[in-house]
């Protein structure tokens, strides 16, 4: 799985880069294409800093990884604090995302399990906060559509340079999805051989977009 996303990144570089030096007028913006394409370092300055692990799983293990962790890690050697476990999507919560963010001195964010691939994602401030994100296939497979960080800023800034982009999705202005926006410690995606089927094609790009330490 990571060397399919690897290998798709490589590409998105060489053809950027082809198009970029194709004339002397756009030679100077190669650069930062490149730079964009390659690994979001251009967008590194404007991403979430966070500690956290993002999960993507098929939507029906949701609940089965739910259940292993909250089986095999014990809470209470994690924080003195209330534990907060967030269910995204279905489920009301007695705190407010307002009040979550500001009660770091007595509560500790610790699960967000996205349970609503059509719900809008909170924003990634918020997302930080958690160690442990879940969310979907289909939620990823879904964020596509929106496009990525650089199609975000072509459909704001209207500049040239994004004639460039190989992976320019039209004049939208939908906003990227919220998981592009945090520079996460670590990904992991459970059953990745099902994102390279046809149905799930769009979820191997949208995976190659996250910007992820490890």
């Amino acid at each position: 799985m990571i060397d399919i996303i690897s290998k798709l990144k490589e590409y998105q570089v060489e053809q950027i880069m082809e198009r970029a030096n194709s004339g002397k007028k756009r030679a100077s913006y190669g650069d930062n294409v490149a730079k964009i394409l390659g690994n979001g370092s251009y967008f590194a300055h404007s991403l979430v800093p966070s500690r956290s692990t993002l999960l993507i799983v098929p939507g029906v293990l949701i609940n089965h990884w739910k259940v292993q962790i909250m089986t095999h890690i014990n809470l209470k050697y994690l924080t003195s604090k209330e534990p907060i476990i967030y269910r995204h999507g279905k489920t009301k919560h007695s705190m407010s995302r307002e009040e979550i963010m500001n009660s770091k001195e007595s509560h500790a964010p610790l699960l967000f399990i996205d349970e609503g691939s059509t719900s809008d994602l909170p924003d990634p401030d918020f997302l930080a906060l958690f160690p442990i994100v879940i969310t979907s296939t289909q939620r990823i497979t879904n964020a596509w559509k929106c496009g990525n960080l650089e199609d975000e800023m072509k459909s704001k800034s209207k500049t040239k340079y994004r004639d460039y982009f190989m992976d320019y999705h039209g004049e939208s202005n939908a906003s990227a999805s919220p998981l592009l926006k945090v520079h996460w410690l670590r990904m992991i995606v459970d059953e990745g051989h099902i994102m390279g089927r046809s149905a799930h094609g769009n979820a191997i790009q949208f995976a190659s977009w996250i910007t992820a330490q490890r």
